[in-house]
């Protein structure tokens, strides 16, 4: 999320037509990768969370025909930032303008480098898929600008050891520059069982904190655009290098997100209690209340990681001990 608060979080579906080396939803016999229902919250529950915005998330949001249907719902709901998370295979210009007629206000495509080796070794994509995804987010950049009310457009990058190099940083930071996108987003990679399992080589070693602060220090400097504060990369580098741990106390998930998948409205993917209720209910301003305080007397006891970055705000700052 990074302007409008709080934002809803959608996990529209868990099939996916990527074959990301970090994340479970790519691999063909993934359980549970079945397209969600339930995904219309009441207006009265979005008034009582006070939402925001609404990111429609995944899994890719763009193999979901309906997805038009499901924006339209929230714009016609009072939502005026609705925003597609999407990996670019499928975000021709045909359907991006489709989703805009729809009320999305946004785009945040999935790019860990410019340059196809990056691509294939994090994303597992081809020299042809990587050229269309390409392709598909220059168009998107060039036709926000011929619009009177530009959309937003964010960079979403996912940093693993296929990227941790000067020039992979420099090309990204560059492209993102010269395309004028709004944002250049950057959270750490994490192992969640599937990475350490599938494609141990991407995740990071204590070693690497180091190079995280200077890559940090670089990035920061070189982007003409908006992107992760310096203290995000000094954060990362400090859990990596198992110096320090997050507090838990610190997450702010309390104020920044509403997330739903698999039918509940909950804080976040990785506890499983409490949760608001669910996707059907009516939710009260008390009973929100009341959640936000039992989230927030449970996750001073979290057991963290580098997967707490990943749905915080951009300029959230954690708290480390």
């Amino acid at each position: 999320m990074l302007k409008g608060k709080p934002a809803l979080v959608i996990d529209v579906t868990y099939r996916c037509n990527a074959t990301c080396g970090y994340c479970q939803w790519g691999a063909p016999g993934a359980r549970g990768r079945e397209i969600t229902d339930n995904l219309r919250v009441p207006a009265g529950t979005l008034s009582a969370l006070g939402i925001k915005r609404v990111v429609f998330s995944g899994g890719e949001p763009l193999l979901r025909g309906d997805l038009e249907k499901i924006a339209a719902y929230y714009r016609e709901a009072g939502i005026n930032s609705v925003v597609v998370i999407s990996n670019g295979l499928r975000l021709f210009p045909n359907r991006l303008k489709s989703l805009l007629g729809a009320g999305v206000t946004g785009v945040s495509a999935s790019l860990d480098g410019v340059t196809p080796d990056v691509a294939h070794a994090s994303r597992g994509m081809t020299g042809t898929q990587h050229e269309k995804i390409m392709r598909n987010i220059e168009a998107a950049l060039e036709f926000r600008w011929q619009m009177q009310r530009p959309f937003e457009f964010v960079v979403n990058t996912v940093l693993s050891k296929a990227n941790l190099k000067l020039e992979h940083m420099a090309a990204l930071v560059d492209f993102c520059n010269r395309h004028s996108a709004d944002w250049l987003k950057f959270n750490p990679v994490f192992d969640d069982g599937y990475l350490g399992a599938n494609a141990p080589w991407l995740n990071f070693s204590r070693d690497d904190a180091k190079l995280i602060r200077e890559l940090g220090e670089i990035v920061t400097a070189r982007a003409a655009i908006k992107t992760n504060p310096p203290w995000f990369w000094n954060t990362v580098a400090d859990v990596v290098g198992g110096e320090k741990r997050l507090k838990g106390g610190s997450c702010g998930l309390d104020k920044g997100q509403v997330l739903l998948a698999r039918g509940e409205l909950k804080f976040c993917a990785w506890i499983k209690t409490p949760v608001y209720g669910r996707a059907t209910e009516t939710i009260s301003a008390e009973q929100s209340r009341l959640a936000i305080a039992k989230f927030r007397r449970a996750r001073a006891s979290c057991r963290t990681g580098a997967w707490c970055f990943c749905l915080q705000d951009i300029g959230h700052r954690w708290e480390v001990e």
